[in-house]
């Protein structure tokens, strides 16, 4: 385990692996974070984020066909059929009472659709640290990877 992902564990209890390791669990979302650059007119998930790490992850979800979201900063979890309104939030605007309620809230949401098993994937683990936080306080298991599946 590298040094990195010992601190994930030891400050969030959030487990890494690579993401083929966990692709066969019916109970998993798969999510990645939002992005700064966002269509002005809102939009469902492919239309509101436009950066290259939410727009290639919705790419490969929708290829693979599996439940996925973009974890929003507003929002809580923004799935693929939810059309949202443009929103400017990033989360380092958020104290820790707001993560806290934002972290609940995807919990509820992921719970909602029957799934209990968040893969969050982002490149960065330093770029996390706020959705790591973030997350720690859904109540549900979350593993963390750098990469996408290859298959499921």
């Amino acid at each position: 385990m590298s040094s990195w992902s010992q601190k994930i564990w030891s400050d969030w209890g959030i487990a890494t692996s690579e993401p083929d390791e966990i692709s066969r669990d019916p109970n998993v979302l798969w999510t990645t974070r939002c992005c700064r650059i966002k269509s002005k007119t809102g939009g469902i998930p492919q239309e509101l984020y436009q950066s290259s790490l939410p727009q290639r992850f919705l790419r490969r979800m929708a290829q693979l066909g599996v439940p996925h979201a973009i974890i929003s900063d507003l929002y809580g979890l923004h799935f693929p059929d939810v059309w949202m309104p443009f929103y400017d939030t990033a989360p380092s605007d958020l104290d820790i009472a707001q993560r806290q309620t934002l972290g609940n809230l995807i919990g509820r949401q992921a719970r909602q659709r029957g799934l209990t098993l968040l893969s969050f994937y982002n490149n960065s683990p330093v770029m996390s640290r706020p959705y790591f936080e973030i997350l720690s306080y859904s109540g549900l298991q979350i593993v963390y990877h750098t990469r996408l599946p290859e298959n499921i």
